[in-house]
């Protein structure tokens, strides 16, 4: 390895990237007293260490002739300030440049102006609630006055029509409500998490030989197919659980799987058990009818749409129309023309379903206001973006210039690298710098703390901070990194 490069003490060469003039940073330490200060870190049992980069092909490449800057814990607090210091400029350099720039500053005060307009918007909407009924319901007549002369022009094929389908509609929009109404999903994760902690609560208060259920998502499984049965499982394919509970009648049954070949063994009938089960099975048993039901409703749903159409056949071959077609046009203003309806007749009368049309009219109106806040951030943020990059140069030098006089005054000593990558880390140092430059146009660097584990630390890819011939050699310390 080679000696110690004294020299480096007092000045510090930073050699950033192959094709850019190196920056020199001069230690701002006196030269009083330095020698004994070298031996002060020298005097305690420095760390053996080595640098190198292993590349795509496994190759091992030794960092030789390296310089390597150490430091003290300071480094950290300054490297910290640093990067705030640049932070509040970045910021403040785009508040100058907007100022500087009259279409900017422009777009920034109208930017403003609908932010004030916004707000007020949002701070009157509560006490504009009966003003926006009013108007709603002076829209929705027009509404109403427009489809009834459009609805009109489709004369006697399109009164046959409404002959025809008016009682499926009304069977179909009924069952679909039903089906809301009955919250299928809801009412099954509610059956299915209760089961859950009862049968767990019955595992751990009877200390069972299984370990606990940990989902409940479809915990209670029910089938139709012959006999109608119920069944959840542990999961635990070491000791395979199952309790399948059928219902045949009015009887329910019950039993147990736990052998690997599959034989079924009745449960013990203790107390506890049909305590458990009799809570268990009117929740299945809930379950199975909720399902049923909401599976005779989509039944029923699907075979008044065939219904429907089969019944506007000899319709469509008399006026030789196509019913898509007709239906499209048509069938969309008669619906329309019935929901403005439904929606003008609420809003005229007090009751649930004007509330329910007020609340979705505020809430909208809310949720516009919020997306066009959003717009108005993307807006700002672009506006700053082009005026930082209209200054972004001289940020970048600046900045990459005081990182680089920092590692000169915060520095306590450098060396450099034997042909092996190998260098001994001093005593008493806690963090250290180091770059290479590849001929293929990517840099590296080490800033970082040394850590040693099991008396050993080495610089090699897993803790560098790789910057590629695009990348900026100037910028990446401040912008993703961290220095622990």
């Amino acid at each position: 390895m080679r000696p110690l490069n004294l020299v480096t003490v007092f000045l510090i060469t930073l050699t950033v990237c192959s094709n850019q003039t190196p920056v020199v940073a001069q230690a701002e330490k006196s030269d009083d007293g330095i020698i004994s200060k070298i031996e002060e870190i020298l005097g305690g049992k420095g760390i053996a260490s080595e640098a190198f980069i292993v590349l795509k092909n496994d190759e091992v490449r030794y960092m030789a002739d390296m310089e390597i800057i150490f430091f003290d814990d300071s480094v950290k607090d300054a490297f910290q300030k640093l990067r705030q210091e640049r932070s509040e400029a970045k910021s403040n350099m785009s508040i100058e440049a907007i100022n500087n720039n009259p279409a900017m500053a422009e777009a920034m005060q109208k930017l403003n102006a609908l932010r004030t307009e916004i707000a007020e918007r949002e701070r009157s909407i509560d006490g504009k609630v009966e003003e926006m009924r009013l108007n709603l319901i002076a829209n929705l007549k027009d509404s109403l006055n427009d489809l009834s002369q459009q609805l009109e022009s489709g004369g006697k094929v399109l009164e046959e029509f409404k002959e025809i389908t008016t009682p499926f509609d009304n069977a179909i929009r009924k069952a679909r409500q039903n089906l809301i109404d009955l919250k299928e999903d809801e009412t099954k994760e509610e059956l299915d998490k209760k089961a859950f902690e009862i049968l767990n609560n019955y595992i751990v208060r009877n200390e069972i030989e299984m370990p606990k259920f940990k989902d409940s998502d479809g915990f209670l499984r029910v089938s139709f197919e012959q006999e109608t049965y119920y069944s959840f499982n542990s999961g635990n394919y070491n000791k395979a659980w199952i309790w399948d509970f059928y219902r045949d009648g009015g009887q329910a049954y019950y039993k147990y799987l736990n052998t690997p070949n599959g034989t079924y063994h009745a449960w013990d009938k203790s107390s506890t058990f049909v305590e458990m089960l009799n809570l268990i099975l009117p929740l299945a048993k809930k379950k199975g009818d909720l399902m049923e039901e909401c599976n005779t409703l989509r039944s029923n749903i699907r075979s008044r749409e065939i219904a429907r159409n089969i019944a506007l056949i000899p319709w469509e071959n008399r006026h030789d129309v196509d019913q898509d077609q007709f239906e499209e046009q048509y069938g969309r203003i008669t619906r329309e023309h019935e929901n403005t309806k439904l929606r003008l007749d609420a809003l005229q009368n007090e009751g649930p379903e004007r509330d329910q049309i007020l609340e979705e009219m505020v809430s909208q109106i809310k949720q516009e206001i919020a997306e066009q806040r959003e717009q108005l951030d993307e807006v700002e943020a672009e506006i700053k973006e082009k005026a930082i990059e209209s200054m972004s140069d001289n940020l970048r030098y600046t900045y990459h210039n005081k990182f680089t006089s920092m590692l000169g005054s915060e520095s306590e000593l450098s060396i450099r690298t034997g042909s092996k990558g190998d260098f001994i880390i001093p005593a008493g140092m806690d963090y250290l710098f180091a770059t290479r430059s590849r001929s293929n146009g990517e840099n590296i660097f080490w800033f970082l703390k040394i850590d040693p584990k099991f008396g050993n630390f080495r610089l090699s890819n897993s803790n560098a901070k790789f910057v590629g011939e695009y990348g900026d050699t100037m910028t990446w310390m401040y912008e993703d990194f961290y220095l622990e």
